[in-house]
């Protein structure tokens, strides 16, 4: 094992003991599943057509959203992508039912060192995309910054990142989330990822914990 891959395995260990320290140090967490379908069509070169479905649940058991994805995401050059998007969401998490509509713009630069990839992904959208949060009507900012890391033989590609959420008449963040996951890839343009979010709300005693499930087939 090269010195990168013992750097690597190292940081995998200790975010790993860092969510499972904050798993039992968390009081009464609500946990949110999340199962996604995403299929891309090439358009035009460089153009991709993208269509999201997907279903979210609360503590395993309470239908909590049904949404539908649609958007255009354009690779602008080699290192960047530009990208818009339109949600429709039903939210059921209350006894009336909500339906909302919901317009994200992202811009996402990117940086390959050997077969590790860097990505920055900066978003802007009309609400946040978390039930019981869209009261006030508010847009976002949102900034990611994730690692992707393809093992040399090996089908499994770990993924970490850290997104900070910002509220657009605000200075500070007020809320940042957490991820590790892994892609497995198999046949033909056909992916499937398995992810875990601390989501944690920083000016409130509150923790989310979401497990989710994401199939994508590329046409």
């Amino acid at each position: 094992m090269n010195k990168f891959s013992r750097i690597t395995a190292r940081t995998g260990a200790f975010l790993l003991l860092l969510f499972s320290g904050t798993l039992l140090y968390a009081q009464q967490p609500k946990t949110y599943e999340r199962f996604e379908f995403e299929l891309q069509f090439d358009l035009l070169p460089k153009l991709y057509l993208e269509i999201n479905p997907e279903i979210r649940f609360a503590n395993f058991l309470e239908f909590s959203e049904l949404i539908m994805q649609g958007g255009l995401r354009y690779k602008a050059f080699k290192f960047l992508k530009l990208s818009g998007y339109y949600r429709f969401i039903g939210d059921y998490t209350n006894d009336d039912p909500e339906y909302l509509h919901r317009f994200a713009f992202d811009a996402e630069p990117e940086y390959e060192i050997n077969r590790l990839e860097l990505g920055l992904r900066l978003r802007y959208a009309n609400y946040t995309d978390f039930a019981g949060e869209t009261g006030n009507n508010k847009s976002y900012y949102r900034y990611r910054l994730q690692a992707k890391y393809d093992i040399r033989k090996f089908k499994f590609n770990p993924h970490i990142s850290w997104e900070l959420f910002q509220k657009s008449d605000e200075k500070s963040v007020y809320k940042g989330r957490y991820e590790i996951g892994v892609e497995y890839g198999f046949k033909k343009n056909n992916e499937l990822e398995i992810f875990y979010f601390l989501q944690d709300y920083y000016n409130k005693d509150k923790l989310h914990h979401i497990i989710g499930i994401k199939y994508q087939l590329q046409l």
